[in-house]
């Protein structure tokens, strides 16, 4: 069960944010901004063909003016774009083009990064890097990815911190250390509820929740999943509902609560098919049916 999903993993509003718009802001600028206005207005609405095609007009433009910060933040938009679509090696390859490019400028005089942004953009990226490597099953390079991520550019700054440490607590728990897990992911709670990251901290509490049921505390599993599940639900992620409603029915099993673990389970289901997900439906029925 993923704990989240490209669109959450790169808190789309930051990703998504651009430089302050100035009055003396240049035309071509200005053309590029709104393009990706216009890719970030079809991601939210889930045309990402229109997303893509909207991130890649604007990339031209930066890449024509050789902007730094324009470039890396198209590139990883792309990315996101491209993980949403189902097409992970496509996003692999926008990081790619991203190291790619910064090579170039290091190789032409240019230093390690000159600018906040672009910074704080390169944590992303080597974060997001890292998230494909988790998706895929492959914790060892995911955690070579973060290691070196942060060595290069961070530490992680306030807004970015919680991210990290949900992902870093995911990769615990996948490794079977869930008290390791449980601490990190309360830590990126803390740090995502002050950052006021809402789709983290869902995910933070989902962490947790995954990590309280082997340690024994299916009551403050459920508990946990419930939090998320609230969040979620406003936010509109169907996805990340499945899989809350799939964790509580998962804790009530593990509380000896059949009953409620089949009405939770039977909810993720009819969740599951009326979003068009056909693998979280599955694994819900799997789930279902051996209860």
């Amino acid at each position: 069960m993923k704990t989240f999903s490209l669109p959450a993993l790169v808190s789309a509003a930051f990703l998504f944010a651009g430089c302050a718009t100035t009055e003396q802001e240049p035309t071509v600028l200005a053309e590029a901004r709104s393009h990706s206005r216009d890719g970030n207005e079809a991601y939210r609405e889930g045309r990402l063909d229109d997303s893509r095609k909207a991130y890649g007009r604007a990339l031209e433009i930066h890449r024509s003016v050789d902007h730094p910060e324009g470039i890396i933040r198209d590139l990883i938009n792309l990315a996101v774009v491209s993980e949403a679509h189902g097409s992970p090696a496509d996003a692999a390859d926008c990081l790619d083009a991203i190291d790619r490019y910064m090579l170039t400028l290091r190789s032409s005089g240019e230093n390690s990064p000159s600018s906040r942004d672009l910074n704080e953009l390169l944590l992303e990226a080597g974060w997001m890097r890292a998230y494909l490597h988790a998706d895929a099953g492959n914790t060892a390079a995911a955690r070579r990815a973060l290691t070196s991520t942060l060595q290069n550019y961070g530490p992680a700054g306030r807004k970015q911190r919680g991210r990290f440490l949900n992902l870093e607590a995911r990769l615990d728990l996948e490794d079977g250390n869930a008290a390791s897990a449980l601490t990190k992911a309360r830590q990126g709670l803390k740090a995502n509820q002050r950052s006021d990251h809402r789709r983290e901290v869902a995910d933070s509490h989902r962490i947790i929740g995954r990590a309280l049921i082997p340690m024994g505390d299916p009551s403050a599993a459920h508990q946990a999943f419930t939090s998320a599940l609230e969040l979620d639900r406003k936010q509109g992620r169907p996805d990340k509902v499945v899989d809350d409603l799939l964790g509580m029915a998962r804790a009530s099993q593990a509380a000896g609560n059949p009953a409620e673990a089949r009405a939770a389970a039977d909810r993720a289901i009819i969740a599951a098919r009326s979003s068009g997900n056909p693998a979280a439906q599955a694994e819900a029925t799997r789930f279902r049916q051996r209860l």
